[in-house]
């Protein structure tokens, strides 16, 4: 496996399986990567809305989705975040949230760069 900036922020073992399908289908990891991109990315701007619009429905469903989304590349600190945001928005306290929704942002970015730079190792 290639080396990554902050390997506390993926599950090796998902990437790893990542790289081995990407042998028998190549191309899968790149698209991958890419799906992670877009749609983290759309997730985590939805969520930023439905918090400043109080929204708490709408950031449950995005919180969900972008829970899965980081969960099926190995992102499990940004899953963790996502479900922390899910579990608010299910009690429906979405008041005072955004402190975690950038506590979010920040991991989002730094994730979203990490898998960029992991996938790049392969090229």
């Amino acid at each position: 496996m290639a080396n990554i900036a902050s390997p506390a922020h993926f599950d090796h073992a998902q990437l790893d399986q990542i790289s081995e399908l990407d042998a028998f289908k190549p191309g899968l990891r790149n698209h991958l990567v890419e799906l992670f991109h877009v749609n983290s990315a759309e997730q985590v701007g939805i969520c930023r809305e439905s918090i400043e619009a109080g929204d708490g429905d709408r950031l449950r469903r995005a919180a969900h989705t972008l829970k899965g989304v980081a969960a099926s590349v190995g992102a499990q600190p940004l899953s963790r975040l996502a479900a922390e945001l899910e579990a608010a928005a299910i009690r429906d306290e979405v008041t005072g949230l955004k402190p975690r929704w950038e506590a979010l942002q920040a991991m989002w970015t730094e994730t979203d760069g990490e898998l960029e730079r992991w996938r790049a190792s392969f090229d």
